[in-house]
């Protein structure tokens, strides 16, 4: 009887071009997989999002490719029902992997749409392309990317910051919350934090926190540590004399508030201004006051950290003030005039008076520096001011002004209207009267009184001011050349082109007549045309022509052909068909006639063809703008897909062989598939039938299967049971088909398609059935064969017998061991041999709390024990096979030592270190051996050892125990020696409390380490380290690059601190001028000094202990000594002078010149040490005769006075007046006048 089996498979198209997996199969009609709703993940704070999702698969067990945004990918093969996707993706905000969409107000986080996919890679669809999907979701980070501040240093308290963070994106921060040193910031919930106010300098923590608009993301926060610095602060007061003001010379004293400086400078606009130390801070400033003015005076103070600060201020003096016009005034009639416009500084007057020599002058505030003056008259005035100054001086001062009249300038530009840019400038005084007149001309291209109109174009406004502030708008048009500005004309031979349709003008050139351009005669090639132009500024230019050769159009496909087609003439529909151009002409156009699609002025096109047929592609090639042009066309075929199927069909015919029928369906008319049988037969037809023999065993015939129109192939492979032959057999399915004793044996019916079946046993009896299974004993103590028969037969194939035997064991099993060492000391080997029955499986307990070992008959296995006290172990054998036995022994382990051992060093491993030997052992040890490598030996349990040169050097520890066991352990120790440069240092061995103490080192340079006693070491020298009295040792320590180190030591005396005390010879130290100060000084503790330094204005011996100070001014003495150890003090004092200069001048009011030799003349007396000279005395007669005057007289000699003689003759008894000018050695000069009587 014949059986018929028909299946039908249909194929899946793989596009050519294309990758596709082999032989993949049809996924079915449902989608193969499910994903869920899109989610959204917050990035954590390592910056990593993890993105999970499950993956539903739906059908069949499937293989899936997911690809991520960051380009990973991940596999995950056969997948039953759910998969969970995992990965972790490295988020950075600014940074973001792949393409994002960025956050926004109604959607605050980044948005992946389409760039994590999910291919089904086992199977396609129906259309043959493999199943994809994509999950869609959200990633929050961490927004926070940086925080910036205002200024950190160098601030003024209160320190005022502004804070203000980063973000990476701003719609993704929901709110904000600032922090100062763990404290939270009030009024905070903004990006930025203004005038936040920091009371105290120093180091700080600002920590920014911020939440987002999904919960659970965050709070996402950024820390940042600042350290805000206090910057310098400097503050100046000065005093002075009012009255000093007007005198030769000023005195200021100025008092200096400073922190945070290092140093200072004193500076002046004036060089008039001198500092008795422009480097202190209080110095006495001294002003030349021989004219007066005003002068800045500002100290500059230094900070290492911060730069300079600076303090000005401003001293007006009025003495012999100067009247200073600036440049050449003048005005026009009826305009207002303010002097002090002209005047560099105004003056400071008691009184004043202006004039003008003419009347109709007007003055306002005539009284006053600064006067507003109105003329009525034109011409040169001169202006006159006298009075007397603040100082009491008279002045007389003048300044010339001169004054034009009102009259308008006449401007006549009318022949200027328009100008050529090319025309050389114009004077434009020629054009402006009166140009004295004219006060400023400005605009474009004016320089001066010359206008230039080169490179202008269009209107030009210009503007005159006249000097009377009048002003006038000037336009000038200016216009170009007119050259050649149309484009370069591309002809084809053979046309012609009229030139003017291009710019008016007149055309000259070869093939150029009447200005038309013609081609004929003429050679490809380029053409130069001159121009003239026909405009109102003229020109002219040239330009080139272009004349070209007929073009030729030529063009290829890129796009590969389908197999089988030739090049660029089959192509699948829908695959863009890439057209590449050939010709050296430019294209013009690319058409597809058939379906109107058209591209133009590129090199290359694409086209896309749905539709199977043939169609025609053109190219047109040419100039743009010309009739040159050339066209070809070129056909292709475009082919479509097509849906076929594949069956096959088996008929049981024979006992032998059976017949399967291969067919094919819906295929194109010259389409004939290809068939590869596993059996390596290979087929081509739609159809064939084939004859195969029937398989004793199970059997599968795989089919692949392959059809091609050239641009689309389908194939795809099935496989087939191939029906099998008739067979009569069975299995027994124990191992070896070997049981113990009382086992069950399993047996399994093998038979195929078989009929009368027969089963016989040893003992004779028989069965029509196979049982399942046997229970067989064997009471023997060696192995039993029981065979078993079958037999059966099939009406078409005749009788079959098969015979198999089973195995059956004795039930006795022994176990047992042998044990082989060399020593039972721990960490050895131990080796155990196995002796039990042939054939049996066991475990072998070492009793040590080890995993048992599997073992067979036969086997040898090695085991450690690790022991640190003698222990006595118990080693079983549990071996089975048909029975189980189990064998034991005791081994005794003893202990062995632990030979390790450390090297504790100091902080380096140099010649001549203690290095110390310690080894790791417990206890129980009998002896130690040290070998340290350089023939010295040790048995000390810890033992120290120097090395006395470097080198490497093998340590040797061998531990023997009690109980005789020997281990050893080796350790490799390097030994250095410093190897800088020597060590050398100038190192004081006296100094003060508090005092300088400064070590010279010579070398090195780097390395040193300094040690003040008492604990206090430094890596950097200390400029005052000893604050107690007594013996400190100082050690300078040189360290190298290995750390191996050189140094000295110095005992340093410590002596107490020295202080220094002015002590002056009275308790008032304010002298009236010519006086003195006798000063001195104490010091404590006593001691001997080495040097002693005054310094101030009028000291007679600035190295004694005792002075004598004579100041004509203000005057800060300063002290400074040094003790026999080097210990310096420092100690000054303020001196100040009244001048009461009437004080220090005596004049008598009467005199008697009668030869008596008493009071015979009339002179000047003056206090001793005060006047520097009497430049005058003048004494007049009460008629204003000047009956004596002298110049420069002397100080201290009546013989220089008046001896009431005028001319020889003595003079009339009665009254006259004196006036003397008098300079004191301050440098004041003052005015005395007076009366005094002559009687006789």
């Amino acid at each position: 009887m014949a059986h018929i089996l028909k299946f039908i498979i249909v194929a899946l198209p793989l596009f050519f071009g294309f990758s596709s997996a082999f032989a993949q199969s049809l996924c079915g009609e449902q989608d193969p997989f499910w994903l869920p709703p899109s989610r959204t993940f917050c990035v954590d704070s390592n910056g990593i999002a993890t993105v999970s999702f499950k993956l539903l698969n739906l059908g069949a067990p499937g293989n899936y490719t997911v690809s991520f945004p960051d380009g990973a990918t991940a596999d995950y093969k056969g997948i039953a029902d759910t998969v969970t996707v995992i990965h972790e993706l490295e988020f950075l905000c600014s940074n973001p992997p792949g393409s994002p969409s960025l956050p926004n107000a109604e959607s605050p986080f980044y948005a992946y749409q389409g760039e994590l996919s999910i291919v089904r890679t086992d199977c396609v669809d129906s259309q043959g392309d493999a199943q994809r999907g994509s999950y869609d979701f959200n990633i929050i980070p961490n927004p926070l990317e940086r925080i910036e501040t205002s200024q950190l240093t160098c601030l003024e308290a209160p320190y005022l910051l502004d804070l203000d963070v980063l973000l990476c994106q701003d719609d993704l921060v929901d709110t904000y919350q600032w922090y100062l040193d763990g404290s939270p910031i009030t009024n905070s919930n903004a990006a930025e934090v203004k005038s936040l106010l920091i009371t105290k300098a120093g180091k700080h923590k600002i920590r920014v926190e911020a939440t987002t608009a999904k919960d659970g993301c965050g709070p996402f926060f950024l820390e940042k540590e600042i350290e805000v610095t206090e910057g310098p602060v400097l503050d100046v007061e000065f005093q002075v004399d009012s009255a000093a003001l007007c005198s030769p010379v000023v005195t200021i004293a100025t008092i200096t508030t400073a922190a945070h400086v290092s140093s200072f400078k004193w500076t002046s606009d004036s060089p008039d201004v001198t500092f008795s130390d422009p480097k202190a801070a209080t110095p006495l400033i001294t002003v030349d006051n021989r004219q007066g003015g005003t002068r800045v005076i500002t100290l500059t103070a230094n900070s290492d950290a911060c730069g300079t600060v600076q303090e000005s201020f401003t001293l007006t003096t009025y003495n012999d003030q100067e009247f200073n016009v600036i440049g050449s005034p003048s005005t026009c009639v009826s305009e207002t005039f303010e002097v002090c416009d002209f005047i560099s500084e105004p003056l400071t007057v008691e009184t004043i008076t202006w004039s003008d020599t003419d009347e109709t002058t007007i003055f306002k505030n005539g009284n006053r520096s600064c006067p507003v003056v109105n003329f009525a008259t034109a011409g040169v005035h001169t202006l006159r001011a006298e009075g007397t100054d603040v100082c009491g001086q008279p002045f007389a001062y003048s300044m010339t002004v001169r004054v034009r009249d009102n009259l308008p300038l006449s401007i006549q530009f009318n022949e200027l209207d328009t100008i050529c840019d090319q025309e050389p400038p114009l004077d434009l005084s020629d054009y402006i009267k009166p140009f004295r007149n004219v006060a400023a001309i400005s605009g474009p291209g004016v320089v001066g009184k010359r206008f230039d109109p080169s490179g202008l174009y269009g209107k030009v406004n210009l503007s005159v001011t006249d000097s009377c502030g009048a002003l006038y708008p000037v336009p000038v048009f200016v216009l170009r050349e007119g050259g050649f500005t149309g484009i370069n004309p591309v002809l084809c031979l053979g046309e012609t082109l009229d030139l003017t349709t291009l710019q008016p003008g007149t055309y000259t050139g070869e093939g150029v007549t009447d200005n038309v351009f013609n081609s004929d005669e003429l050679e490809a090639g380029s053409y130069q045309i001159s121009f003239v132009s026909d405009a109102y500024c003229g020109g002219a230019g040239s330009f080139n022509l272009t004349l070209q050769n007929p073009p030729h159009a030529d063009f290829s496909i890129a796009t590969p052909s389908c197999v089988g087609g030739e090049a660029g003439t089959i192509f699948r529909a829908g695959q863009p068909i890439q057209v590449v151009n050939l010709s050296t002409s430019q294209v013009l156009c690319y058409t597809v006639e058939e379906t109107g699609q058209r591209q133009c002025d590129t090199n290359a096109a694409d086209f896309t063809i749905s539709s199977p047929g043939t169609y025609t592609i053109q190219q047109v090639v040419g100039s743009r703008g010309t009739d040159c042009t050339d066209t070809l066309r070129r056909q292709i075929e475009v082919r479509s897909a097509f849906n076929p199927n594949f069956s096959y069909e088996i008929l049981e015919d024979g006992c032998d062989s059976v017949s399967i029928t291969l067919s094919s369906g819906g295929l194109p008319e010259a389409v004939v598939p290809g068939w590869t049988l596993s059996t390596g037969k290979v087929l081509k037809a739609k159809s064939h039938t084939i004859r195969v023999a029937r398989p004793r065993n199970e059997q599968w015939m795989t089919v692949a299967v392959t059809a091609s129109n050239g641009c689309f192939k389908y194939q795809d492979t099935f496989n087939l049971e191939v029906p099998r032959r008739f067979q009569v057999g069975f299995g027994i399915l124990n191992d070896n088909r070997t049981v113990c004793s009382g086992d069950t044996v399993l047996l399994k019916n093998n038979s195929f398609n078989a009929e009368r079946l027969t089963v016989t046993y040893p003992d004779g009896k028989t069965s029509t059935t196979l049982p399942g299974h046997l229970i067989l004993s064997n009471p023997g103590d060696k192995i039993m064969a029981y065979p078993i028969t079958m037999t059966g037969m099939n009406s078409s194939c005749g009788v079959e017998t098969a015979t198999d035997t089973v195995f059956v064991l004795p039930t006795t099993t022994r176990a047992g061991f042998n044990l082989v060492y060399a020593d039972n000391c721990a960490v050895r080997e131990v080796s155990l041999v196995n002796l039990s029955t042939s054939g049996s499986r066991g475990r072998v307990f070492w009793g040590d709390g080890s995993t048992p070992q599997w073992t067979v008959a036969g086997d040898t296995l090695r085991h450690r024990y690790n022991v640190n006290r003698d222990t006595t172990f118990t080693i079983s054998l549990e071996a089975t096979l048909c029975g189980t036995h189990t064998y034991q022994t005791d081994f005794r382990v003893r202990a062995a030592p632990n030979a390790t051992f450390t090297v504790q060093t100091p902080q380096s491993s140099c010649v001549g270190d203690s290095l110390v030997f310690v080894p790791n052992i417990a206890g129980g040890a009998e002896g130690f051996d040290w070998d340290f490598g350089d023939g010295n030996f040790s048995q000390h349990h810890r033992p120290t050892h120097v090395y006395d040169r470097p080198g490497q050097y093998p340590v040797i520890l061998e531990v023997t125990t009690t109980s005789g066991c020997v281990t050893s352990d080796t350790v490799m120790v390097t030994v250095d020696t410093y190897n800088g440069k020597n060590l050398s240092a100038a190192i004081p061995e006296e100094t003060c409390v508090g005092g300088d103490f400064t070590v010279d080192v010579g070398s090195p340079g780097t390395g040193l380490s300094y040690s003040y006693g008492a604990g206090t070491q430094t890596a950097g020298a200390m400029s005052r380290p000893f604050q107690t009295v007594g013996v400190h040792p100082f050690t300078l320590t040189a360290t190298d690059a290995q750390g191996c180190q050189i140094d000295t030591t110095v005992l340093v005396t410590v002596h107490p601190k020295l202080s220094v005390k002015i002590e002056p010879d009275r308790r008032d130290t304010t002298l009236d001028l010519g006086n003195s100060l006798d000063l001195t000084f104490s010091v404590s503790p006593q001691r001997s000094l080495d040097s002693i330094s005054w310094f101030g204005e009028g000291i007679d011996d600035p190295l004694n202990k005792k002075v004598l100070a004579m100041p004509t001014t203000d005057n800060l003495y300063r002290l400074q000594v040094m003790d026999e150890f080097g210990c310096r003090a420092a100690d000054s004092l303020m001196v100040r002078i009244r001048t009461d200069y009437r004080d220090r001048i005596y004049t008598p009011n009467v005199f008697t010149p009668n030869g008596d030799g008493y009071n015979e003349s009339f002179a000047l007396f003056i206090k001793p040490n005060t006047v520097r000279a009497i430049e005058s005395l003048k004494v007049i007669s009460r008629w204003g005769t000047v009956v004596y005057e002298c110049s420069n007289c002397g100080t201290d000699d009546l013989a220089h006075g008046w001896d009431g003689n005028i001319g020889g003759n003595p003079a009339k008894t009665g009254v006259y007046i004196w006036a003397a000018k008098v300079e004191f050695v301050d440098g004041t000069e003052e005015t005395f006048t007076g009366d005094v009587t002559l009687l006789r």
